[in-house]
């Protein structure tokens, strides 16, 4: 069991912040934070990657630790190239329904991965035999 919730919770506490106050700086309604805190697969596919750094630069979570990462640090330009190779060896549509997910805008502007959550980067990067944990910021000193 990942306890993802049990650990936000614990971290939102300790940075000495309201649940409305971490609702409102993700833009979120109030229901929605409060279930990131109660159910462990929120976090991964309710909120985009974006909206977890901004919740991981809120409550000073290392996010590589606070999702096991291994450390090593990929961008989303690495991560479009290797699904064009793919593309380029089939087609666009066949990755998309092997992904699940749409990938054309993604694939023209990688910066547009941090908008999906991460489960859909999780599918995405299988697809590469990548990990998604590795798409993650380095931690703030």
């Amino acid at each position: 069991m990942s306890d993802y919730a049990r650990r936000l919770a614990a971290a939102r506490e300790a940075a000495g912040i309201e649940l409305g106050d971490a609702a409102a700086a993700l833009d979120i309604q109030f229901a929605w934070y409060a279930d990131l805190e109660r159910y462990d697969d929120e976090v991964l596919t309710t909120l985009s990657y974006r909206q977890v750094v901004l919740l991981g630069d809120l409550l000073a979570l290392d996010l590589v630790t606070f999702f096991g990462g291994s450390g090593r640090h990929r961008d989303f330009d690495e991560l479009a190239a290797e699904l064009r190779a793919r593309v380029a060896a089939g087609s666009l549509e066949a990755l998309e329904d092997e992904a699940g997910w749409e990938l054309g805008p993604q694939l023209e502007r990688p910066e547009r991965f941090a908008d999906m959550p991460l489960d859909a980067l999780a599918d995405i990067c299988r697809l590469v035999a990548a990990d998604w944990r590795d798409f993650l910021p380095a931690p703030r000193r």
